[in-house]
């Protein structure tokens, strides 16, 4: 599904232009300015659901900092800084991948990892088979395709929960200590029905600050 939102800001005390000529410019957010002290229209397409109301809003938290009547330049930047890296996918980066496989090599037992991603939306979909592929890739584990399925009436899970049969279990304490290291948001829950040598995490929806 595409979205498409406007974002509108007023900079300055309107006043009359000369007629411009049109301007056009391409890509996902595609801003068009006709003149200084002027509307700016920002015009976006393809985002996702968390992008879009994250989008919209822009508009009254601009607002709300220009009506200070400071220089707030920096805090607008830092603000909108922080919007842009709460919008954007997660991923495993390749450095990220490098240090999974490195980290946790030939293990003890014969570990499995189950990924899944219930109600997902794309982008935890795309996260789950990042995570499901850094797994599959250690020697020692397996990592069988990520498994995805509705279920109706249920609300989208929110970031990444493993699930293991008790607190001692090594394989979760590794991947806990490891993804911390990482950077990469984790929490995990016990499920005394695992087997010991299980581990499922669940990819739901990025989580919104």
């Amino acid at each position: 599904m595409k979205y498409r939102a406007a974002l509108l800001l007023l900079c300055g005390v309107a006043t009359a232009q000369p007629n411009q000529p049109s301007i056009q410019t391409v890509g996902s957010c595609s801003p068009v300015t006709p003149g200084s002290g002027n509307t700016f229209r920002l015009t976006c397409s393809g985002l996702t659901a968390a992008q879009q109301k994250l989008l919209e809003s822009i508009p009254a938290l601009i607002n709300r900092l220009l009506a200070s009547q400071t220089d707030n330049t920096s805090e607008i930047l830092s603000k909108l800084n922080t919007c842009i890296a709460q919008s954007a996918p997660r991923a495993v980066s390749g450095d990220q991948k490098r240090r999974i496989i490195e980290a946790l090599k030939v293990p003890p037992g014969q570990p499995e990892v189950r990924v899944r991603a219930t109600n997902s939306t794309a982008e935890s979909s795309r996260y789950a088979g990042q995570l499901q592929d850094a797994f599959a890739s250690i020697p020692g584990w397996k990592a069988p395709a990520v498994f995805e399925n509705m279920v109706a009436g249920m609300s989208l899970p929110v970031g990444l929960t493993a699930y293991v049969q008790n607190e001692r279990n090594p394989y979760g304490i590794a991947i806990q200590k490891l993804f911390k290291e990482l950077g990469i948001e984790i929490t995990f829950g016990l499920d005394a029905s695992l087997p010991p040598e299980v581990v499922i995490m669940v990819v739901g929806q990025k989580p919104i600050e």
